[in-house]
């Protein structure tokens, strides 16, 4: 078995932002997401295609705000599932990852920071009956429901790193 010191499980969660967040809604409503849920208290939409699950951040302040508005339309945020949240960041952390502040991150997940200063959150409720959507999110005051397009998991992300920087984050 391979050494796997965070506990990751899988992708969680891609978390987008843009300074347009219709045209976001418009791509993924043509792939085949549905929006269903958002965050309590926060304009953040919830989409999903089966065990897919996209953010969609309309926050006009915060770090995904910032982060759009330094970067464009873009992920600012994934989340990663793993075994115990507060362990994986712990153990990031003593690897050498550099912490998010909570008070500056838009979710309430222990997190760190990514390439680009992007944010990791670590999420370990993501079984179907004990998830982050079914606890932290609400049915969506507007749901737009469109046709599944048999689009079924995220199986690899990949990032772009400056020339020169890739043992950095290796």
């Amino acid at each position: 078995m391979q050494h796997n010191p965070l506990g990751l499980r899988g992708i969680e969660f891609t978390e987008f932002a843009a300074a347009d967040s219709s045209y976001l809604h418009q791509v993924f409503q043509a792939f085949g997401f549905s929006r269903t849920r958002q965050f309590k208290g926060k304009a953040i939409d919830y989409y999903q295609q089966n065990d897919i699950h996209i953010l969609l951040n309309r926050e006009r302040s915060g770090f995904s705000a910032d982060f759009s508005r330094t970067h464009g339309p873009a992920i600012c945020a994934m989340g990663w599932r793993v075994d115990d949240a507060v362990a994986a960041r712990r153990i990031a952390l003593e690897r050498g990852a550099r912490g998010a502040d909570p008070a500056l991150t838009d979710l309430p997940y222990p997190a760190i920071y990514g390439i680009g200063d992007s944010l990791i959150y670590f999420i370990d409720r993501f079984h179907a009956t004990d998830s982050i959507y079914q606890r932290d999110f609400e049915p969506h005051d507007e749901p737009a429901i469109v046709e599944d397009l048999g689009f079924s998991c995220i199986d690899h992300l990949t990032n772009n790193v400056v020339k020169g920087t890739m043992q950095h984050w290796a």
